[in-house]
C-alpha cells in the first residue's frame, strides 16, 4: 500500500474537490436567491462561491497532475491550499454550529485521508 500511498491521496484531494465544486453551487444558488435588500449578504455569498470553486478546482488539477507522481510541489501545495480551506470552514462554520457535524464533517474527513495518504507516499519515497 506504501508504494500507492500518494495516488490515494490524489484521489482524496480530488474528492475533496468534487465535493467542494458541488458545495460552491449550492452557495452559487444560496447568493442569487437573495431578498430584496440583502443584495451584500448575496455578494458576499457569491464571492466566497468563487473562491470556493477554484480552490477546488486548483486542488482537483495539481492532484492530477503532481500529487499523483508524487512530485513535492504538488504534496506541499495541496497540503497548504486544502489544509487553509478546511480548517478555515472547521473553525468558522463547522465549530460554531452553523453546519450539522452529521453534514460538515465529510469534507475534514476526506481532507485528512488526503493528508495522511499523501504524506506516508511523499515520506515513503524519500526516506
Amino acid at each position: 500500500m506504501k508504494r500507492y500511498a500518494h495516488q490515494i491521496g490524489a484521489v482524496f484531494y480530488m474528492i475533496w474537490g468534487v465535493l467542494h465544486i458541488r458545495s460552491a453551487l449550492g452557495v452559487y444558488a444560496a447568493s442569487t436567491a437573495m431578498p430584496p435588500g440583502m443584495e451584500d449578504v448575496g455578494g458576499w455569498l457569491f464571492q466566497g462561491a468563487w473562491n470556493m470553486l477554484w480552490m477546488a478546482v486548483a486542488s482537483i488539477v495539481v492532484a492530477a497532475v503532481y500529487n499523483w507522481k508524487n512530485r513535492p510541489v504538488g504534496y506541499w501545495v495541496n497540503l497548504v491550499l486544502v489544509s487553509l480551506a478546511s480548517m478555515g470552514f472547521i473553525f468558522a462554520v463547522l465549530a460554531p454550529g452553523y453546519v450539522p457535524l452529521e453534514k460538515g464533517l465529510i469534507g475534514p474527513v476526506v481532507w485528512l485521508l488526503a493528508v495522511a495518504f499523501s504524506t506516508i507516499g511523499y515520506r515513503g519515497e524519500r526516506v
